[in-house]
């Protein structure tokens, strides 16, 4: 690679780390931090991975929620006989918000999973990538306040992986990974996308 070439490359970088900087969430106080419930990710495909562990594990390095985990909102529920699905009927909302502590239930779904292939090139950089296969992974969400069933946060990511020959900053690779590896690595790469989008449109605990 030229020494223009790297330049311009190092500067694209370099303008990339700072765009990430500048759009990561402000880190809030524990108790400015939203107190939200998951209610599981439906459609995740099976995998070695626990998904919703991996999802709060996302919010919690947000620094921005207090996260219940699916089992434990369960039992609550079940204790007190209250299902999600009485969100938005005013008594059974303050009982829900009484009993769980939560401020919001996060609903999620994997909405697609598809796989391409193909050349892409960088005119700026050089750098090219040869995709025998890519996974993307979409997955959806809607983040509902407990006390009134109000729609906090809403929306959808992607992610993706993929395997081939590719030439970047470090040099050329080959990257040879299954199909299932793939799938568990793009679900990732949206749920960890999902965590930094919930956290940027969701308020601070009032």
């Amino acid at each position: 690679m030229s020494r223009i070439a790297s330049t311009i490359a190092a500067a694209l970088l370099l303008a990339l780390i700072a765009a990430s900087c500048a759009s990561a969430p402000k880190e809030l106080p524990p108790e400015s931090r939203l107190v939200v419930a998951l209610a599981g990710i439906e459609n995740a495909p099976p995998s070695n991975k626990s998904w919703d562990e991996e999802l709060v594990s996302e919010l919690l390095k947000t620094k921005r929620f207090r996260v219940i985990e699916r089992a434990k909102l369960d039992a609550l529920l079940a204790e007190n006989e209250l299902t999600l699905s009485s969100l938005g009927d005013t008594g059974a909302d303050q009982k829900m918000l009484s009993v769980t502590g939560a401020d919001a239930i996060l609903f999620a779904k994997v909405t697609d999973i598809r796989e391409y292939s193909g050349r892409w090139d960088d005119a700026v950089t050089g750098w090219w990538g040869d995709v025998s296969l890519g996974i993307e992974a979409k997955v959806a969400a809607r983040l509902v306040s407990v006390a009134n069933g109000e729609v906090l946060a809403a929306g959808e990511v992607a992610g993706k992986a993929e395997a081939g020959k590719f030439l970047g900053a470090m040099g050329p690779s080959v990257v040879d990974k299954s199909r299932a590896d793939l799938t568990s690595e793009a679900i990732a790469a949206s749920l960890e996308a999902l965590a930094q989008k919930i956290s940027r449109d969701a308020p601070p605990r009032k």
